[in-house]
């Protein structure tokens, strides 16, 4: 075939394709598997669907689940029609049935699942069905995450942040009457934040230098942006981004476009790669997004949409349109879909097809073939157990769904059959 099809043809022609049907061409011949799988493939791919905004897709998983399947994609095409949603199985096994399963994080198609039955957790690529278990996190509270892509070092890291409050001895002498009502109220213990790093390079977790609390507390989600985690602190006064850089593992700062979360929410998000701050003000209803469009410069923030939110519910974005005039936004009272018009400063309800009508998370999810050599997600239906059962784990051999039950109950129907048939013969004669 390569007397016909120059390689360096046929490197450019796979670029055009999505990642399944990648996946399908591996099997063509050894030259076009050598090549989906070469490096140089997979970083030009994944820049070619960032550059050109396309191989777009939306996680969207169901908020308490009872299955572990309960995962939908939906591709999103040129002229920003969605297909009809697919259900797509997660690779880690709920067991016992009744736990969630999180999502930490997705950077350049990967998106990074937590279990909450058994706190394991895995980086799992849904538009190939590839995955890999991350080892245990030395942490033994409720931490958060963050996860993103060092650049510098072609890793891929997890970052988990754990609050640790320690007690501390209090002058009650210097308490006074005014202090209590002003809300000033001395705290006895003192918080910070201890932060673990997991490399997939190494597969390893290393401990870094505390996070700088500076008195604030963490009020939002973890998002990568600009080779960097970024999340929001904040006290009723004052707000601020922290950042930590994944390459050189250092922290920085800058402020957000408003101080304090006092009658505010604050939600951190990443649209078209720009770090944004969506704002609700329950005082006058109002919704903004706000984009940074250069990263870490305070003055570039602008607003990017504004509107009146009924009933005070926030929108998520999710991602442009393919001109940039709409940003496609998830409600968080709705399960459906909707575009806002930047132009025309008005909202259109989109319905997805097949969407499941229940509440839940979207989660935009660029297609490329990262984790291409990870694990199979291997498709085997879980039984449903309620919390009152039995939480004792099956034995190997005897599950109750799957290939070894369906085999056993023909050996007992084979059996039966034989001896009623051995039966009447004998009350024949």
């Amino acid at each position: 075939m390569s007397d016909y099809f120059p390689p360096e043809l046929l490197f450019e022609i796979l670029l055009l394709l999505p990642p399944k049907d990648l996946i399908r061409c591996m099997c063509v011949s050894k030259a076009w598997n050598a090549c989906i799988r070469d490096g140089r493939f997979t970083k030009r791919h994944l820049q070619r669907s960032i550059n050109t905004n396309s191989a777009r897709t939306i996680l969207f998983s169901l908020w308490g689940t009872i299955y572990p399947k309960d995962f939908f994609l939906l591709a999103l095409s040129d002229d920003d029609s969605f297909s009809t949603a697919v259900e797509i199985w997660q690779p880690l096994v709920e067991r016992r049935g009744w736990g969630e399963i999180s999502i930490l994080g997705s950077c350049n198609g990967l998106v990074c699942i937590k279990s909450t039955e058994n706190a394991e957790i895995a980086l799992w690529n849904p538009s190939i069905q590839k995955f890999k278990r991350i080892p245990f996190t030395p942490s033994v509270s409720s931490p958060q995450y963050g996860f993103g892509y060092d650049s510098t070092n072609d890793d891929y890291k997890l970052v988990e942040i754990e609050k640790i409050s320690t007690p501390y001895s209090v002058d009650v002498s210097k308490w006074s009457w005014e202090n209590i009502t002003n809300g000033s109220w001395p705290y006895c213990v003192a918080l910070s934040y201890e932060v673990h790093v997991y490399s997939l390079k190494s597969n390893l977790w290393k401990k870094i230098q505390s996070m700088p609390s500076k008195g604030l507390e963490l009020v939002s989600k973890i998002h990568f942006s600009n080779g960097a985690l970024n999340w929001v602190m904040s006290d009723n006064n004052m707000s601020i981004i922290l950042t930590l850089d994944l390459a050189t593992e250092k922290y920085g700062e800058f402020y957000c476009p408003v101080n304090g979360i006092l009658d505010v929410s604050i939600e951190l998000e990443v649209l078209g790669g720009y770090l944004c701050v969506c704002i609700l003000n329950y005082n006058n209803s109002e919704f903004g997004i706000w984009i940074m469009k250069e990263y870490g410069a305070r003055e570039s923030w602008t607003l990017l949409h504004s509107s009146i939110s009924h009933l005070c519910k926030r929108y998520k974005p999710l991602v442009f349109s393919k001109n940039g005039e709409m940003v496609l936004v998830q409600s968080e009272s709705h399960p459906g879909l909707r575009w806002f018009d930047l132009e025309e400063e008005v909202d259109e309800y989109t319905e997805t097809r097949v969407m499941p009508p229940h509440n839940g998370e979207a989660t935009f999810v660029v297609g490329s073939l990262c984790l291409l050599d990870g694990d199979p997600v291997i498709c085997t239906r879980q039984p449903r157990v309620s919390r009152g059962e039995s939480n004792r784990r099956s034995r190997p051999g005897l599950s109750i769904s799957g290939v070894n039950l369906r085999l056993f109950l023909l050996v007992v129907i084979v059996l039966i059959s034989l001896f009623v048939f051995s039966l009447g013969f004998e009350l024949i004669l």
